[in-house]
């Protein structure tokens, strides 16, 4: 999907049985996301937001990549993302950052902190580890409502200048608020429209100015 036209989709199988969003979640929870390989679908990504989307026979969400083009460089992009005393900044719903000491299993380089995520629907407070490579960045939820929700960033030049960033993580059904819970029981598309959603929103966050 392109802001809205659909240039592909798959089938959506939702089964017979009563769905229970929750236990799908629980299921499919997997820290080794892996967004699509690079190839000419990145160029749409100077046009719009691309959102490419991974599902279970049942309709499920296994994974969702939202890509986006912004003219600044990796490294600027990558800089905003290891700034994580500064995330307040870049995204206006999480406050209350606190970077913490490391613990003795974290990765070199590893950032722990606290947020707390909040928006007329839903509150989220926990604890996340950054993690960073070349050009590739993952948040892992540790504790509280982050528990299991795993997120990867991969920053990719773009050969005209530029660069494309994607962000992959799965149904982040832990965000949506009690309501959309409740309509997600009814309707199988309605969390895969959410997952698509919320990372376009947090991906344009990241991008604004950079």
């Amino acid at each position: 999907v392109v802001d809205g036209q659909v240039l592909g989709a798959g089938r959506l199988h939702a089964g017979d049985r009563e769905r229970d969003p929750e236990r799908e979640v629980a299921d499919l929870a997997d820290d080794h996301f892996v967004p699509a390989p690079t190839g000419e679908w990145v160029g749409l990504a100077r046009e719009g937001t691309v959102l490419s989307m991974l599902m279970t026979e049942e309709g499920a969400v296994r994974q969702v990549t939202v890509a986006a083009w912004t003219p600044a460089e990796p490294t600027a992009v990558m800089a905003r993302l290891r700034d994580v005393a500064g995330y307040s900044r870049v995204w206006g719903s999480m406050h209350e950052v606190e970077v913490l000491p490391r613990a003795a299993d974290d990765p070199e380089g590893a950032v722990r902190f606290r947020s707390v995520v909040e928006n007329p629907l839903s509150r989220l407070e926990g604890e996340q580890r950054a993690r960073f490579g070349d050009n590739v960045a993952w948040h892992e939820g540790l504790s509280g409502d982050y528990v299991d929700a795993t997120h990867r960033w991969d920053v990719v030049a773009d050969p005209r200048g530029g660069s494309v960033v994607m962000l992959t993580g799965g149904s982040d059904y832990n965000r949506a608020g009690w309501i959309t819970r409740r309509l997600m029981e009814r309707d199988p598309w309605l969390m895969t429209g959410f997952a698509g959603s919320w990372k376009i929103v947090w991906l344009r966050n990241l991008l604004r100015g950079v």
